[in-house]
This record gives structure tokens, C-alpha cells and sequence, in this order.
């Protein structure tokens, strides 16, 4: 297996887990930085986050939204490689 596809299945396996897993705690971590630099536009995108993250939570697609992103974003950053190399 070459390395540019090593690569891009790892960036697809890490991109979908992050999208399934870490929504709630990326949230939380906008909310503290608001709380530390008090700017609002950050507040802003806490709430856009948190709001997608809740729905997100009980929709029943979620594994595979997760996966088709997941395997996009993969197949994106294999076909830019592929594509600089040649």
C-alpha cells in the first residue's frame, strides 16, 4: 500500500471519529475560549456548534453521515496527493 493512500485512509478514519465523537467537546471548547477572551463571534459559533451537536447526537444517520464525510474528506486529500505527484 503506498503512503498517499495510508494517508488518506488515516485522515478518513480520524475526520469520521471526529465527527462522531467530538462534536459535544468541540462545543465546550468554544464556550471556555469565549470565557477567556469575551469575544462575541466566538460565543456565536459556540452556539451554531452546540445547536448541530445536539440534534446531531439523537439523529439516527449519524453513523453514516459520519463515514460518508469521513470517506469524502479521505477521498478528497488522495485525489490532491494523486494528483500533485503525477
Amino acid at each position: 500500500m503506498n503512503n498517499t493512500l495510508t494517508k488518506s485512509t488515516l485522515f478518513a478514519i480520524i475526520l469520521a471519529g471526529g465527527i462522531y465523537f467530538l462534536t459535544p467537546p468541540l462545543a465546550m471548547s468554544f464556550y471556555e475560549l469565549y470565557h477567556l477572551v469575551k469575544i462575541e463571534f466566538i460565543y456565536m459559533i459556540y452556539t451554531a456548534i452546540k445547536f448541530i451537536s445536539a440534534y446531531f447526537m439523537l439523529w439516527e444517520w449519524r453513523g453514516v453521515t459520519s463515514i460518508a464525510i469521513g470517506s469524502i474528506g479521505g477521498l478528497i486529500m488522495y485525489w490532491r496527493k494523486a494528483k500533485a505527484s503525477v
